[in-house]
């Protein structure tokens, strides 16, 4: 899952690394979702960190929020990057 606050671009090649280190099969990636009326979701919202409202896209495959250590689109692009790996 990728999109927590000490996730960095760095959190791609690295997981990448892993996978193929420990000859992991089949790996599923999703990004960090902020449910709502949940503590992050809340804590997001109050940071003004959360950039999309429309809950039919909260699919684990697109960004909600503004994540800390990165863009929106250095996540989302990262994400994508790492599911074409």
């Amino acid at each position: 899952m990728f999109g927590f606050d000490e996730d960095d671009v760095s959190i791609f090649p690295r997981t990448v690394e892993f996978i193929e280190k420990n000859s992991i099969d089949r790996p599923l990636f999703f990004i960090l979702t902020p449910v709502p009326k949940t503590r992050l979701y809340q804590r997001l919202l109050l940071e003004g960190r959360i950039i999309e409202t429309d809950w039919s896209h909260a699919d684990g495959t697109r960004v909600m929020f503004r994540p800390k250590l990165m863009t929106a689109d250095e996540l989302q692009e990262g994400y994508r990057w790492v599911t074409d790996q």
